[in-house]
């Protein structure tokens, strides 16, 4: 999958504009798992909505094997659901409180026609069993499972699909810390067997990091640094990336110096002049961070940032 240029602009009120992303460059290989992180609000998961096409694109361009799907009709969309598969970070919503989990289960089979209902019936015993459920779950109402084993059906729904794509977003903030480990060992584990591609969206830079290989991190609607996963902590250059990871608390250090949260709201980010986004916090801005945003510049291989005091001399202007 590879994004150009990927933009979307939400209207707020009657005469003003939310620029939620601008201007996203990403590529996801085959095999690999790319994660995305940044605080609330920064456009991470409108970035995951439009590759699923949950969401219309303003502009910019999505390739999906090399072919454009930024804008497709009913009859090809469906055909991109089939290979693109997501998972939210609250199980319980995507349940009909109605539906056992076995027709949960059974539904995108039938509806794809990969299975007749008959069929998609008895590949339930493995269906749950791939993601550690005992097979009596499939008579069970959404209501009557643990917010962990819902998170399980719903990832054994999405890769009954068998997608070329699985995105999931946040799905494991939900949960509690002990369950977390365990949904994240199960991802791993299917990823390693099934040699899953996976778009990984979340907020915390250790959970992120542990399950990636790269990490793009997002600030205010655009990337501000990618980089392998493995080099997260050595080589993060980025003023904001720096930030993120000065702000992962430990009891152990007592003596630390507190962060301050600055009172910047997501309105007044999307409304932010044409400079870097980020020069109002940052502590090394300079007079043209304000004039003009940096583009992605590579510092390393594979190592790219957005950032004027990081490689003035390599930045290019957009």
């Amino acid at each position: 999958m590879e994004l150009k240029g990927l933009t979307k602009v939400f209207p707020v009120g009657r005469h003003e504009s939310l620029r939620a992303v601008r201007n996203v460059n990403l590529a996801l290989n085959r095999g690999e798992c790319l994660g995305i992180v940044g605080e609330s609000g920064c456009g991470k998961s409108t970035v995951a909505r439009m590759v699923a096409q949950l969401t219309e694109v303003t502009d910019g361009h999505i390739l999906f094997e090399g072919r454009d799907v930024t804008r497709l009709s009913r009859s090809r969309r469906r055909e991109l659901w089939r290979n693109v598969q997501m998972v939210f970070q609250d199980p319980y919503s995507v349940f009909s409180p109605r539906m056992t989990v076995g027709d949960f289960l059974t539904e995108g089979l039938v509806h794809f026609g990969m299975a007749s209902r008959p069929q998609a019936q008895g590949m339930l015993p493995g269906l749950l069993g791939r993601v550690e459920l005992p097979a009596e779950l499939a008579g069970r109402l959404p209501h009557q499972l643990s917010g962990g084993q819902q998170q399980r059906v719903v990832i054994a729904r999405a890769l009954s699909l068998q997608p070329k794509l699985l995105i999931l977003d946040q799905a494991t903030s939900a949960l509690d810390v002990s369950v977390q480990r365990q949904i994240l060992k199960l991802l791993m584990r299917l990823r390693a067997e099934m040699n899953l591609t996976m778009l990984f969206i979340g907020h915390d830079l250790a959970v992120v990091r542990s399950v990636t290989d790269r990490i793009a991190v997002m600030y205010a609607g655009q990337l501000v640094e990618e980089m392998p996963s493995a080099a997260l902590r050595s080589d993060a250059s980025h003023p904001y990336t720096r930030r993120l990871l000065e702000s992962v608390f430990s009891t152990a250090d007592r003596g630390r110096k507190q962060i301050g949260i600055e009172d910047l709201s997501l309105i007044e980010k999307g409304r932010m002049l044409e400079g870097c986004p980020y020069q109002p916090r940052c502590p090394e801005a300079m007079p043209r961070c304000a004039d003009a945003c940096p583009a992605l510049a590579d510092m390393d291989p594979g190592h790219r940032i957005a950032c004027y005091a990081r490689k003035p001399g390599n930045m290019l202007e957009r």
